[in-house]
C-alpha cells in the first residue's frame, strides 16, 4: 500500500510543494548540502499536529510540532536552510528533497492537526515506526555510549609494593573543522539509501549517484 494512501486514510491534508531554487550552497559551509528553496501551498493554522514530507508516494520524514503554520513557512527550517542550520535535522531533510527534485520526483507536504502537542508526538512516533522514513534515520540523535566501568584494585602490602610505572602522556585528539570534512556517503535520489562516496553506486536501483 502506498504511503500516500495510508495518509489519506488517516485524514491527512496534502499540500503541493514548489521548488523555487535548488542546488544551493552555503558559502561558510561549502561541504554542506546542496539545499533547495521550497514554497508550500498550504493554509494550515497555528495548531499542534503531525506532518510528513513525501517524495512521489513515499514518506521521507515525519515530525510533530506545537505550531503547524511554522513548519512549512517560506522561511522555515525545512523550506529555507540558513547558515546557522546547515547541520540541523531539517537541513538534512531539505538536502534529501533537493536530490529527489533533481531526479524528477514529485514533492508534497502532508499534515494533520491534533488536540495537543502530546497527541501529535504520539501520532508521529507511530508513523515513524510504520514508515521508517530515511529522513528520520538521518536525523536520529544517537545516545552517548556509556563510559567503561573503572576496574577496582587492591593495594599490595607495603613490603611487596613496587612503584607503579609513570603513565605516558595521552595526546589530545585532533580537532577538525566540521565544515571542511567531506561527507562519507551519498544518498540515492530514488530509494534514499546511503551509498559509498568512493563508488557512488546504488545496488538496489543499479544507478550511479553523483554529489
Amino acid at each position: 500500500m502506498r504511503h500516500t494512501d495510508q495518509l489519506k486514510d488517516l485524514e491527512f491534508t496534502p499540500s503541493k510543494v514548489k521548488v523555487a531554487d535548488w542546488d544551493l550552497r552555503i558559502p561558510i559551509a561549502p561541504k554542506a548540502g546542496p539545499f533547495c528553496q521550497l514554497e508550500v501551498d498550504t493554509s494550515v493554522g497555528a495548531a499542534p499536529g503531525v506532518y510528513a514530507w513525501v517524495v512521489t508516494d513515499k514518506v521521507i520524514y515525519v515530525g510533530h510540532t506545537d505550531d503547524l503554520s511554522l513548519v512549512a513557512h517560506s522561511r522555515g527550517d525545512f523550506t529555507s536552510v540558513s547558515p546557522s542550520s546547515v547541520d540541523s535535522g531539517p537541513a538534512k531533510v531539505n538536502n534529501l528533497i533537493n536530490a529527489a527534485f533533481k531526479a524528477e520526483h514529485r514533492i508534497s507536504f502532508w499534515w494533520h492537526m491534533e488536540m495537543s502537542p502530546g497527541d501529535a508526538a504520539i501520532a508521529a512516533g507511530e508513523l515513524v515506526a510504520e514508515f521508517d522514513p530515511m529522513g528520520n534515520k538521518l536525523t536520529q540523535i544517537k545516545s552517548p555510549e556509556a563510559a567503561p566501568a573503572k576496574a577496582t584494585t587492591t593495594k599490595a602490602p607495603a613490603a611487596t609494593r613496587t612503584a607503579a610505572p609513570k603513565a605516558k602522556a595521552v595526546k589530545a585528539p585532533t580537532r577538525y573543522d566540521r565544515e571542511r570534512i567531506a561527507p562519507k556517503n551519498l544518498v540515492c535520489p530514488s530509494c534514499f539509501i546511503q551509498v559509498p562516496l568512493t563508488t557512488g553506486w546504488c545496488d538496489d536501483c543499479e544507478i550511479k549517484v553523483t554529489g
